[in-house]
């Protein structure tokens, strides 16, 4: 029987789309593969920057960028990377996005691995990171040129390098300023403004002497101004403010907040670059700190 025109012309579109497909997965087999575990979802601002600067080197060499968002259904203790290695040809991880057990069960396995905000203690995988203890010690010395001596800490996960490193940058300011560091004046913020806004809080309550507020990230920050200022107390005037990190949260509070920023995409393009040369045999140092900046706006008393 013969078939209607309708029908050829039909098997011509799916016989052109077969094709396409089969390009298509010929092409992306072609590239090499590299994972990126994500601590946060992939549309926030950070993990966006980030991404912006890890892409370009990668594309030149033909490398896709797979990423896992290790933040969905997942607790940040235990993260779950469903990747072996015979799923990727290298691994960045963000933070906390994957499991001491699984770096080190991948990196037994052979897989280059770039640890971006992190470091791995006894492993030979490298690290890129902000210079969290000089963004500290930056800020901290800046609130102390504006003449305040009696500086809280609002602390973020002390079990992180993040966390650990910009305490010590608080001490070491204060002390270089030949100020004494008052325990009462070192609270808990674990990352998350409303056990900053608890902890702060508490400190007016008891009515703890204090004129300025190191936040050890912008969330921490900003959960300050809040306790601050529903107790009436007025910014920068009654107490100054600096965070860490340059959330855009950081622009919009009001005051706008003082901060320390990381430049992300600079931090996501050094990665990417330390991956590419752990692909191409070459060393790579074990640790690489990126700069930071301060960004004065009214929180502080600057403008």
């Amino acid at each position: 029987m013969r078939r209607s025109n309708l029908s050829l012309i039909s098997d011509e579109i799916a016989s052109r789309k077969t094709l396409a497909m089969t390009r298509q997965e010929v092409s992306i087999a072609k590239l090499g593969r590299i994972v990126i575990s994500l601590e946060q979802p992939p549309g926030g601002t950070w993990d966006h920057q980030i991404l912006r600067g890890l892409q370009p080197p990668l594309q030149e060499r033909d490398y896709a960028l797979i990423m896992h968002d290790a933040s969905y259904n997942n607790t940040r203790d235990k993260p779950e990377v469903p990747f072996t290695e015979h799923d990727m040809d290298a691994l960045i991880v963000d933070g906390h996005a994957a499991t001491d057990d699984y770096l080190r069960q991948m990196r037994l396995a052979g897989v280059p691995i770039v640890l971006l905000g992190r470091t791995l203690p006894d492993s030979d995988i490298p690290a890129v990171m902000p210079d969290n203890f000089g963004g500290a010690q930056l800020a901290v010395s800046h609130l102390i040129d504006h003449k305040h001596q009696r500086i809280v800490f609002v602390t973020g996960d002390p079990g992180t390098d993040d966390g650990r490193l910009r305490e010590q940058g608080y001490r070491a300011a204060m002390r270089e300023a030949g100020l004494e560091v008052d325990p009462a004046l070192i609270v808990r913020g674990d990352f998350h403004p409303d056990t900053a806004f608890d902890s702060v809080e508490q400190l007016l309550r008891k009515k703890v002497p204090f004129t300025a507020v190191f936040g050890a990230d912008d969330d921490c920050a900003l959960g300050a101004m809040r306790a601050l200022q529903q107790w009436g107390k007025v910014i920068p005037q009654d107490v100054a403010i600096v965070g860490f990190n340059d959330l855009p949260e950081a622009y919009i509070s009001r005051p706008t907040l003082t901060t320390v920023r990381p430049h992300l995409r600079d931090l996501g393009g050094q990665a990417a670059r330390t991956v590419l040369n752990l692909l191409d045999g070459k060393p790579v140092k074990s640790l690489v700190t990126m700069p930071v900046e301060l960004i004065r706006r009214k929180s502080c008393g600057c403008i």
